[in-house]
């Protein structure tokens, strides 16, 4: 539990979410998929509540088939030693773990969305 605490957030970066409520799910869906770990399945069955109804569904229809996906088929990430990557490239280092690219940008998600306010 400590390894995966300390490297919890690479798996943001190799994923490309940033740290949100929406992005967070997006992370504990993949980890769910790739790790069993209790933590991703509780936070996954109840972290989605957090998120008003049109949020969770545009969230959960745009990546959750994705992230069990990528996350059943990747390699273990709780055994990466990431101390030995600083230097790859982030396509580099999904293709050798088996990381699937996302459906669709989390910037693209996040400009497209309903929600987004219009820049002035």
């Amino acid at each position: 539990m400590q390894r995966y605490r300390e490297c919890h957030d690479f798996y943001h970066v190799l994923l490309g979410f940033p740290v949100s409520v929406s992005a967070e799910l997006v992370v504990k869906w993949f980890e769910l998929a790739n790790m069993g770990l209790p933590v991703a399945f509780l936070s996954s069955v109840f972290g989605p509540l957090r998120l008003k109804s049109d949020r969770r569904r545009r969230l959960v229809s745009t990546y959750l088939p994705w992230a069990l996906r990528s996350g059943a088929n990747a390699k273990p990430l709780i055994g990466v030693r990431w101390e030995e990557r600083w230097t790859m490239q982030i396509a580099d280092l999904r293709k050798e773990l088996g990381v699937l690219e996302p459906p669709v940008t989390w910037d693209e998600y996040k400009q497209s969305s309903p929600f987004t306010k219009p820049k002035t």
